[in-house]
C-alpha cells in the first residue's frame, strides 16, 4: 500500500475523500490523479525503510529518518536481556537440580539444619513424588552443586554486563552474544544427585 504525507503529517494510506484547493471534494480513493493529490496537499512517500535495532524510523514531515537508539539506552537494553537470560539459566537450566527460588531457599535450610546437626539424615520428595533419604554429606554435596551452578550463572551475567560497560558503540553492544558462557551441562561431570 502506497504512504502519503498531507501537509508534512505522518504518512498513512488515503483518506476517502480529499479537498482541493478550490473547495471542491473528491471521493473514492482509487480514482485521485496526481494532480488532485497535489492540489489537496497529498504528496507520496517512499514506503518506510525496515531496520533492526538499535536503528529506529522517525519522520521528519518531508522524509523517513534513520536514527540510532542512544548508546547507554542500548546498554540498558542489553544489560537487562543478559539479566533475563541469568534468572532462565539460573533457575532452569540445571539437569539434575531443582534451581527455582523456591528449591534454593529449601536446600539452603536443609544444608543450615546439617550444619547445626551433623548426624541429621532429611527425608527429601523427588520431583516424581518419590523419597530419598539424604545424610548430612550427601546434603553438602547437594548445597554445593547448587552453589556453583548458581555462582556460575551471576559469574557469567558479570562478564557480560563488564563487556558491555566497555562496549564504546551500539553495534559492539549487540554483538556481545547473551547466550555465551553459561554453565554447560552437555558433558558428564561429578554426580551432584542425592544417593
Amino acid at each position: 500500500m502506497a504512504l502519503y504525507s498531507k501537509d508534512g503529517e505522518y504518512p498513512t494510506g488515503l483518506p476517502h475523500r480529499i479537498v482541493l484547493s478550490d473547495g471542491r471534494t473528491r471521493t473514492d480513493n482509487t480514482t485521485f490523479t496526481a494532480e488532485e493529490l497535489t492540489d489537496a496537499g497529498w504528496i507520496e512517500v517512499s514506503d518506510k525503510p525496515v531496520v533492526s535495532y538499535p536503528q529506529y524510523v522517525e519522520w521528519n514531515g518531508s522524509d523517513w529518518v534513520i536514527q540510532e537508539k542512544d548508546l547507554n539506552d542500548v546498554k540498558l537494553r542489553w544489560k537487562s536481556k543478559i539479566t533475563e537470560a541469568r534468572y532462565n539459566r539460573e533457575t532452569n537450566s540445571h539437569p539434575t537440580l531443582d534451581t527455582t527460588r523456591e528449591s534454593q531457599a529449601m536446600i539452603n535450610g536443609v544444608w543450615s539444619a546439617s550444619q547445626i546437626n551433623p548426624d541429621i539424615t532429611i527425608n527429601f520428595k523427588n520431583p516424581d513424588g518419590s523419597w530419598t533419604l539424604l545424610d548430612a554429606n550427601t546434603i553438602n554435596q547437594v548445597a554445593t552443586a547448587l552453589i556453583d551452578h548458581v555462582q556460575a550463572c551471576f559469574n557469567n551475567e558479570k562478564a557480560l554486563h563488564e563487556a558491555v560497560d566497555s562496549a564504546n558503540t551500539s553495534s559492539d553492544v549487540i554483538a556481545i552474544d547473551i547466550n555465551s558462557g553459561w554453565p554447560d551441562y552437555s558433558t558428564p561431570t561429578a554426580n551432584t544427585e542425592p544417593t
